[in-house]
């Protein structure tokens, strides 16, 4: 081949420069690293949701969602009151043991959990929702 033959070749298809073909291969290396960490990365938030959506219905917490779920035994008599601020609405309400948890609904449209005891006939704590 002449040098006119050279001259001739596209500059795509001409050798490259050895220290160019070393940045090269080494950009190809970093580019197939960094898509290996990012499909692992994908693979796990893809696992943590098919996780959780397999444990969907098994919540061994109970929610209440009317008065009918309070069950209080006919032979015990409790009686107590709780006194909620003017103009709140409880949300909803769950009985555990001797205690009861109220969600609250405030004037002011804020919400609070109450915890209230049935044996001492006290409440023990507000938490406050924001």
């Amino acid at each position: 081949m002449s040098a006119a033959d050279n001259s001739s070749i596209p500059d795509e298809e001409k050798p490259l420069d050895p220290a160019v073909e070393r940045v090269r291969k080494r950009m190809l290396r970093m580019m197939i690293v960094s898509v290996g960490v990012m499909l692992i990365g994908l693979m796990a938030v893809l696992g943590a949701i098919v996780y959780k959506l397999g444990q969907y219905g098994n919540d061994d917490t109970t929610e209440v969602a009317s008065s009918a779920a309070l069950q209080i035994p006919e032979s015990t008599n409790i009686s107590g009151q709780i006194d909620i601020p003017d103009g709140a609405s409880i949300l909803s309400a769950t009985k555990d043991g001797q205690q009861i948890l109220l969600t609250l609904k405030l004037a002011d449209g804020k919400q609070q959990l109450w915890l209230y005891d049935i044996a001492t006939n006290r409440q023990f704590a507000i938490i406050e929702i924001k």
